[in-house]
C-alpha cells in the first residue's frame, strides 16, 4: 500500500506511475500494451486523440486490477465574498497573485 498525490493538474500525474520502467510502480505490473499507449501521449499533440490514449490507459489499468483505490485525498475552501481572482488549481495550488479585497 502505498500513496500519491498529483504535482500536476495532468492525468499524466497518475498514468505515468504505472509504466513498466517507473520506479514508483512498487507491485511491478507490467503491460507492453498500457507502455506504449502511454508513451504515445507523452508526445502527442492533438488534444483530442491524447484524452481518448488516456481514457484508453486508464482502461487498461482498470480492466487489469493494476491498482485499486481505496482512499481519495479532498479538500474545501471557504472564501470571504469581498475576496476575488482568487485562483485554487485543480492540484490544490492556491495563487494570491491578482487577489482583490472589495468593499
Amino acid at each position: 500500500m502505498t500513496r500519491w498525490g498529483p504535482d500536476c493538474g495532468d492525468p499524466t500525474t497518475y498514468l505515468t506511475i504505472a509504466l513498466s520502467t517507473n520506479s514508483n510502480n512498487y507491485g511491478k505490473w507490467k503491460n507492453s500494451e498500457y507502455d506504449q499507449l502511454v508513451n504515445q501521449v507523452g508526445v502527442e499533440s492533438d488534444v483530442e486523440k491524447r484524452w481518448q490514449e488516456m481514457k484508453d490507459a486508464e482502461k487498461i489499468l482498470l480492466d487489469d486490477y493494476a491498482y485499486i483505490p481505496v482512499f481519495e485525498k479532498g479538500a474545501a475552501t471557504l472564501q470571504n465574498m469581498k475576496v476575488k481572482n482568487l485562483v485554487i488549481k485543480p492540484c490544490r495550488i492556491i495563487s494570491f497573485e491578482y487577489v482583490e479585497k472589495t468593499e
